[in-house]
């Protein structure tokens, strides 16, 4: 089950999410697919997520509804995070990649006698 992320008020279902990929892209929403154009989805295929995503974070949604974004990978970008997920530009296209893990948090503590200088 994907964790809570804020930017939705409830997480999309991966079968509707592959499903709006697999139309938009042509390729199964799997790990290292690759692409070379974005299908044209009308802006109908796209308005169901108002109701999942926080009106706080809709200007993605609502930019490639408007037709204001030349492909819609920033959306998707979105969409994919709760799975995983990333696009990535990729030769003279796009591939679907996991999400990097964020590197380990360091922590300081106190030294006696040591002072920290930070660049």
């Amino acid at each position: 089950m994907p964790q809570a992320h804020s930017q939705f008020i409830v997480v999309p279902s991966r079968v509707r999410i592959s499903e709006l990929f697999l139309a938009a892209t042509g390729v199964a929403m799997e790990e290292d697919s690759t692409w070379q154009k974005w299908n044209y989805l009308p802006a109908e295929a796209y308005a169901w997520l108002l109701e999942y995503i926080r009106p706080c974070h809709q200007q993605i949604l609502k930019d490639t509804l408007d037709d204001k974004q030349p492909t819609p990978a920033a959306l998707f970008r979105q969409l994919l995070r709760p799975f995983d997920l990333t696009i990535k530009a990729h030769k003279k296209g796009w591939i679907l990649t996991a999400l990097q893990s964020p590197a380990a948090v360091t922590t300081v503590a106190d030294k006696p006698g040591v002072t920290i200088v930070w660049s």
